[in-house]
């Protein structure tokens, strides 16, 4: 089997899974977040040791997850949760002995931030947005217009891309590809508009807002996790999901679209 064939099998399977848990949304949607979380941090621990570190990789992954689960259960009191977890896993870290600390409590930390703790902002959203006469609409636009992206990137990239986009970071990746990816977002956000679906939150302004930062951001975070691998020297970051490599590979764009799109939403929507 090809490897676009691997991956149309694994988009048919892994999509509706992942749009049913956006609509049924509750301890379904927060069971999604954590499976992504838990393999995500996994692959990226592994990347890590790659480098020659050694994070403490069992407890970063158990804060994270419960970060997540608190996240959800609690809605409040995060900065101290945040804080608590912080201090807590650094002082373990350290306490695994002298010969680069520093290190190995930097790497463990920022695998927590990176991966559950930008994630939970979904979780937030999730809940937060589900006041709305839209419901789930803006949590679903939000995937939707990152596979959009994500797609029309590639795609046209492959077909008629010619001018690299950064040939140090990942030399597959070419500008016409990113503009493509970065109109497919915001024509996501457009269609939803002009449905109807999302009047109650998005006026026309909005729209091109929300849509161009996840056109941006989305791609920066497929960036980031293309730096990580060049650093290492692997093409994926995994083995799990066949004809997409790992769930960092997957689900890299959402790590750091997920805070900004959640911090826009609240100012332009519910706060503006």
């Amino acid at each position: 089997m090809g490897n676009f064939m691997k991956r149309m099998v694994v988009n048919v399977i892994g999509v509706p899974l992942v749009l049913g848990a956006i609509y049924f949304g509750g301890m379904v949607f927060v069971g999604l977040v954590l499976v992504i979380s838990f393999f995500g941090m996994y692959e990226f621990y592994g990347l890590v040791k790659e480098k020659g570190f050694s994070p403490l990789s069992l407890f970063g992954i158990i804060a994270g997850l419960l970060w997540i689960i608190f996240v959800y259960v609690s809605m409040g009191f995060y900065e101290l949760v945040y804080g608590f977890i912080l201090v807590f896993v650094t002082i373990l870290t350290l306490m695994q002995g002298v010969s680069g600390a520093i290190a190995n409590a930097s790497t463990t930390l920022f695998g927590f931030i990176y991966i559950p703790f930008f994630l939970s902002f979904l979780v937030r959203a999730r809940v937060e947005f589900s006041n709305y006469a839209s419901g789930y609409g803006l949590v679903l636009i939000l995937f939707v217009s990152v596979w959009a992206c994500d797609s029309l990137a590639y795609l046209v990239g492959k077909v008629v891309g010619r001018h690299k986009l950064s040939p140090s970071v990942s030399p597959a990746k070419t500008v016409e590809g990113s503009i493509a990816g970065f109109l497919g977002s915001v024509a996501v956000f457009l269609v939803f508009y002009y449905s109807g679906w999302l009047a109650d939150v998005l006026d026309f302004p909005r729209t091109i807002v929300l849509g161009s930062i996840v056109g941006i951001f989305a791609q920066l975070g497929d960036l980031l996790e293309s730096v990580f691998k060049r650093d290492v020297g692997v093409k994926d970051s995994g083995r799990i999901l066949p004809g997409h490599g790992g769930f960092l590979d997957r689900f890299d764009a959402f790590f750091v679209v997920s805070p900004v799109y959640y911090i826009f939403v609240k100012i332009l929507i519910l706060v503006g």
